[in-house]
């Protein structure tokens, strides 16, 4: 087996350009979740853990 991933996905959230404002809460509660430890949890809970939670900040 090697190490590394097979296929990777990620998972984003949509804000149609101009709401300055949902952009805003929807990044300030994924940041207050990913902190918390809330998102590790619910990975961990469904059999993901090997899933890694992005870092504190990242945007693509």
């Amino acid at each position: 087996m090697l190490d590394g991933h097979f296929h990777a996905a990620g998972t984003a959230v949509a804000v149609p350009k101009g709401h300055t404002e949902a952009l805003e809460v929807f990044s300030g509660m994924i940041e207050d979740l990913k902190g918390d430890g809330t998102v590790r949890k619910v990975f961990d809970a469904h059999g993901m853990e090997t899933a890694t939670v992005a870092p504190a900040g990242s945007r693509s």
